[in-house]
C-alpha cells in the first residue's frame, strides 16, 4: 500500500509488486497496481510533502533509475537535456507535473500509479529515460560515441588547451579576495598599548603601528573615495596612538627612576627619603595607569558595511510547516545545448 508521511508520523517503508515483467500502458482493468486508501484524516495532508515523500521512496525501490527534475519545451530542448544527463536510466520529472501531483488525493493516487508504470517500463525495456511533461510523457535512446570520435575529441581539447597556455595571461584576482573589505580599526592596537607594561614592548608596538600608518597611506592615494577617507581617518587615530606611546615610554621611564632611588634610599636606610619617593612613585604610577584606561577605551571602530541580504518577498506567505525532506534534484540544459557526447533518438509521446 502506498501512502504518504503525515505530520507526527515516522516514515514506513514502502513495498511494491514484482517489478520483473513489463507492464503496458495502464488502463482501469489493470488491477496490479497498489490503491491508496482514502482516510478522513487526510484533509489537513500537506501534499506536496507527501509528493516528496513518495519519490523518495521510489528513487530507493528503483536504485538503477534516477529520478530528477528538469524542463524541456520541444524536442530540440528535450534532446539537448537528454545528451547532458548521458547514459545511465533517467526518469525526468517536469516542474509542472509534481505540482499536479500535489493537488490532492486524486491527483496523488493517479501520479503514484503512472510513476510506478513508467518506472517499470523503464527498466524493463531499451529506454534510456523518459520525459513527463503535464499532459504527456516521451522516451529517449541515448547511443555514446564511437571511440573514434572520443579520440577527436580529446585532440581538439588538447589542441585548445595548448592554445589557452600559450595565450597572454591576463593577472586575475579570486573573487572571495576581492569582496573581502579592508579593516580600518585601531581599538586593538589601542588595547596593545594599554597593556603594555614594559619600554620595549611599547617600542615593539610602535613599530607596528608606523608600518600600518606605511599601509594605509598608500589606500589613501590609491583607493576610492570611501576607502580614502576610512584610511585617512585610521592614520589620524594611529598619530595619536603613537602620541600616547610615546607618553607611556615617558612614564614607564619615571617610574623606573624612582623605583631604582627608592630601592637605593632603603639600602642606605634614609626612612624620610624612601618615604617620600615611595609616594611619588604611587602617585606617578596612579598618573599612568589613568593614561592607561583612557587609552584602552580610545580607537576607531570598523564602520558597518551595508547589508547585502535582501528581502525574501515570499516570507509572508511561509506556512509553519517546513519541508522534511528537500526537493528533487533538477538538471538544466546547458548553454551551448547538448554536450555533444552521444546521439539520442526520441521516442514516441503518449498521452497519461
Amino acid at each position: 500500500m502506498i501512502s504518504p508521511i503525515l505530520p507526527g508520523q515516522h516514515r514506513q517503508p514502502v513495498e511494491y509488486p514484482d517489478t520483473s515483467a513489463p507492464i503496458s500502458h495502464p488502463t482501469t482493468a489493470n488491477a496490479c497496481f497498489d490503491q491508496i486508501e482514502h482516510r478522513a484524516d487526510w484533509t489537513d495532508t500537506d501534499w506536496r510533502q507527501a509528493t516528496y515523500d513518495m519519490l523518495e521512496s521510489l528513487q530507493k525501490t528503483f536504485p538503477d533509475i534516477s529520478i530528477v527534475q528538469g524542463s524541456a519545451s520541444d524536442s530540440a530542448s528535450l534532446q539537448a537535456l537528454a545528451q547532458s544527463l548521458g547514459s545511465g536510466k533517467h526518469l525526468v520529472l517536469s516542474p509542472e507535473w509534481v505540482e499536479q501531483m500535489s493537488q490532492g488525493p486524486e491527483a496523488f493516487e493517479k501520479g503514484c500509479q503512472t510513476l510506478l508504470h513508467l518506472l517499470r517500463s523503464l527498466r524493463a525495456s531499451d529506454a534510456t529515460g523518459i520525459y513527463v511533461g503535464e499532459k504527456t510523457a516521451t522516451s529517449w535512446t541515448y547511443s555514446p560515441k564511437s571511440s573514434a570520435e572520443e579520440r577527436m575529441e580529446q585532440a581538439q581539447k588538447l589542441l585548445r588547451w595548448f592554445a589557452e597556455m600559450n595565450a597572454p595571461k591576463e593577472e586575475k584576482k579570486c573573487p572571495w579576495l576581492q569582496e573581502m573589505p579592508r579593516n580600518y580599526s585601531t581599538k586593538s592596537k589601542y588595547a596593545r598599548v594599554a597593556r603594555a607594561t614594559s619600554v620595549s614592548q611599547v617600542n615593539l608596538i610602535i613599530s607596528d603601528i608606523q608600518g600600518a600608518i606605511n599601509d594605509l597611506q598608500g589606500v589613501a592615494m590609491s583607493g576610492s573615495n570611501k576607502e580614502a577617507a576610512q584610511a585617512r581617518r585610521a592614520i589620524r587615530s594611529l598619530r595619536t596612538l603613537v602620541m600616547r606611546a610615546t607618553r607611556k615610554i615617558s612614564y614607564l621611564q619615571a617610574e623606573q627612576l624612582l623605583k631604582a632611588k627608592k630601592k637605593r634610599a632603603e639600602q642606605e636606610q634614609h626612612q624620610e627619603k624612601a618615604n617620600m619617593l615611595r609616594q611619588l612613585y604611587s602617585k606617578q604610577h596612579r598618573k599612568r595607569r589613568r593614561a592607561d584606561q583612557a587609552t584602552a577605551t580610545g580607537g576607531i571602530t570598523q564602520r558597518p558595511l551595508p547589508s547585502r541580504r535582501c528581502k525574501n518577498p515570499y516570507n509572508n506567505y511561509l506556512t509553519s510547516a517546513v519541508l522534511s525532506t528537500p526537493p528533487l534534484p533538477e538538471v538544466s540544459i546547458p548553454s551551448g545545448g547538448g554536450t555533444g557526447g552521444g546521439d539520442v533518438v526520441l521516442g514516441p509521446t503518449i498521452a497519461l
